[in-house]
């Protein structure tokens, strides 16, 4: 066991820790603040609409702030974005449960914002896509799956210590800080590195550096992308995604406690199922990306969603 645990590829060992990062980052900056909602308007005294404003901060201004990491991972590298990020997460972890006002989470959600395009999705696929060229779809699916498993798990786990007498929502979200320090900050300072040839190792652990299809696999200048129809339907196509996921995210266990009647556990319950299929979707069809043109994958993830929405 141990011989294989040492000849194992050490680009799986960088997958994990970029998923670890990824699940924790992302669902405790939007998940379990969303699950939170009710006790934090309870807390604070607010109503939905200010309690909302809260996570749209961070993601408003995460837009605003993603080109600028975009600039310093090619300036100064992915893995050095990341570890930078996720100290600055690891900070406003800390300090969210000790928020004495809406103006405090206000703040410290425009704090996560420069946190989360340092320690998101943009460098750990970045990381991940230079440790892998066969597995690619596999290992990036595994990743973006993460965020899933983390809306699924972490409400789920802290729900118990937040609606017990005597402890309530602060003391959940400081366990999950300490344990973001334990399996997201270690991780990113030790085994990550940025990319095979670091430790003088070829993409998916292959004995002989990988063949180059061809000149565009490099890809393409800035000005070029700006210009490309594909570029912009992504993003069009992303923003009406996330537009519409967050909208109901934001909403829903306000609703599930407050319309539908239902206890504040089972309102967590019913949100972390719709992450459980999310979960399994991300990584199924990560998976068959590997197997089928990326485009039909998408049209089929796109199709599905639309249906999805009218139901």
């Amino acid at each position: 066991m141990t011989l294989k645990l040492k000849n194992l590829f050490h680009g799986w060992y960088v997958a994990l820790g970029c998923c670890l990062i990824y699940f924790f980052v992302n669902s405790m900056t939007l998940f379990v603040p969303q699950t939170l909602f009710p006790r934090l308007m309870e807390e604070f005294a607010v109503n939905e609409a200010e309690i909302s404003l809260t996570v749209a901060r961070t993601l408003l201004f995460a837009s605003i702030l993603s080109p600028i990491s975009g600039i310093l991972i090619d300036k100064y590298g992915a893995v050095t974005v990341l570890k930078v990020g996720v100290i600055i997460m690891g900070l406003i972890y800390g300090f969210y449960p000790f928020a004495t006002s809406i103006d405090t989470l206000y703040r410290l959600h425009f704090l996560m914002a420069i946190g989360l395009v340092c320690s998101g999705l943009g460098p750990n696929v970045i990381i991940v896509s230079n440790w892998f060229n066969e597995h690619r779809g596999k290992v990036v699916g595994m990743l973006v799956a993460g965020s899933s498993l983390g809306g699924a798990t972490l409400p789920l786990f802290i729900s118990p210590i937040v609606n017990a007498p005597g402890w309530g929502w602060r003391w959940g979200y400081g366990i999950l800080a300490i344990l973001f320090w334990v399996f997201a900050v270690i991780p990113a300072y030790t085994f990550i590195r940025p990319n095979p040839q670091s430790m003088g190792l070829h993409p998916d652990g292959l004995d002989h550096a990988p063949k180059q299809l061809n000149e565009a696999s490099s890809g393409v200048n800035f000005i070029d992308a700006l210009k490309s129809r594909a570029l912009w339907c992504l993003g069009i196509g992303s923003a009406c995604l996330w537009f519409s996921i967050q909208g109901l995210n934001s909403q829903i266990t306000i609703f599930f406690e407050q319309e539908a009647g239902y206890t504040a556990q089972q309102a967590v319950i019913l949100f972390s199922t719709l992450f459980w299929f999310s979960f399994f979707g991300k990584f199924a069809f990560g998976a068959l990306s590997d197997k089928i043109p990326k485009q039909r994958v998408f049209l089929m993830t796109s199709c599905i969603l639309f249906i999805g929405s009218l139901l």
